[in-house]
């Protein structure tokens, strides 16, 4: 009987084979919350939402709620080597509305300062995927020699195991603007970097609620020039303001006329003075306004009301949630929307609120304010925000 012999080195391979295949371990996807509309408009790292000093990373990075996506330029952005990089990178992001981070490889100057992990190099780039405020997953890349670099679908292939993307996409006014102008019913959330209640709603209930498959959403962030700020001044109309101060103040206030935040032209769906986190669907073929308060047919305000002390009880005398609405709000009317979103109360101002979920602050004039704190707050908002969700952004 003859015995077929192996060779040592293809009895080593056959060996290593099983070793190899093992190490090669399929790769988890990191959940991202938002994600961010693509800009034609725009060019190279425009598309990028810039880190402008390492505390800004810092922050991020010391976040254990923060998933993004991150790129570490380098500090020469005319060589080859990064162009081509991040012509394959524009290319994935027009293609999947993917938001994208940026900081320079010159912020990690100081030898003392903490990388977290990221590769940094001063001649190439380094895009890194950021899970609860930890590296998860990086490549560096030579846009002259690599084909992760050069290759739109290596590159893609590599980003799409290793990322679920989200359907919430930030937007910018001149894209919000357009629409408004169009015929296409949306639905978009306003929210503030700046805003307490909005960093909340972020954290506490956006982030799980859009790791799952969703219809597209908007996000419009008032913090910007133009909106909010003038000249980079914030709006103060107070004793001692600034022009620049006194302008912002105007714009944000016609803002948030204009767009139905406030309840200057809309009590239906406007509140008070305008108030954010708020989102709103949008009906533009059917507005019959000169603004685009008009195209509103539903909203939703997140937080917000107004706590008092009435013969020492804290009760909400306040609240977009007030009964009056009940019938202007077409998901308050949805059976099938309250269902899924859990509500259990439509009508705020009848809740007596206990005294360890209200938040008291000393205003140092001898007055106090009152505030409904986020965790019991949720408690009553959440199944509303979410019961507006199902009616206009879930997937059946």
């Amino acid at each position: 009987m003859n015995k077929k012999r192996f060779s040592l080195p293809l009895l080593a391979l056959a060996l290593a084979l099983p070793l190899l295949s093992s190490c090669e371990e399929k790769a988890t996807p990191v959940p991202l919350a938002f994600g961010s509309l693509y800009d034609s408009s725009l060019s190279d790292t425009g598309h990028f939402q810039k880190l402008d000093a390492y505390s800004d990373l810092k922050s991020k990075m010391g976040d254990e709620n923060q998933n993004f996506v991150l790129v570490v330029l380098p500090k020469d952005l005319g060589c080859t080597c990064w162009s081509r990089f991040c012509a394959t990178i524009n290319l994935y992001q027009s293609h999947k509305n993917l938001q994208i981070f940026s900081i320079s490889a010159s912020q990690f100057d100081d030898s003392s300062l903490d990388k977290y992990g990221l590769n940094v190099d001063s001649h190439l780039a380094t895009i890194a995927i950021i899970e609860g405020g930890k590296v998860k997953y990086q490549q560096t890349a030579d846009g002259t020699s690599d084909s992760f670099a050069k290759d739109y679908d290596v590159f893609s292939a590599w980003m799409d195991a290793r990322l679920s993307l989200s359907d919430m996409l930030y937007l910018s006014k001149a894209q919000m603007d357009g629409l408004y102008a169009g015929t296409t019913p949306f639905t978009i959330g306003f929210v503030r970097t700046s805003c307490g209640d909005c960093s909340y709603v972020d954290d506490h209930l956006l982030k799980e609620y859009n790791a799952s498959k969703r219809n597209r959403s908007y996000l419009f962030d008032l913090d910007v020039e133009g909106v909010r700020y003038h000249n980079g001044a914030g709006p103060d109309n107070g004793e001692g303001a600034t022009a620049d101060e006194k302008t912002a103040y105007a714009q944000y206030n016609a803002f948030k006329q204009d767009y139905g935040l406030a309840s200057t032209y809309t009590d239906d769906f406007g509140y008070g003075a305008g108030y954010v986190p708020m989102w709103v669907h949008c009906n533009p073929a059917a507005n019959t306004e000169d603004k685009p308060w008009g195209a509103i047919d539903d909203a939703d305000v997140y937080d917000n009301d107004t706590i008092s002390l009435v013969a020492g009880k804290y009760k909400i005398t306040e609240s977009f949630f007030d009964g009056a609405r009940q019938s202007k709000l077409p998901f308050l009317s949805d059976a099938d929307a309250l269902r899924k979103g859990g509500v259990t109360q439509t009508d705020f101002t009848s809740i007596e609120l206990s005294q360890d979920s209200v938040d008291v602050y000393d205003m140092g004039d001898g007055s106090k304010y009152y505030a409904w704190n986020h965790a019991a707050a949720a408690l009553y908002h959440d199944p509303l925000l979410k019961a507006f969700f199902a009616k206009y952004v879930a997937m059946e």
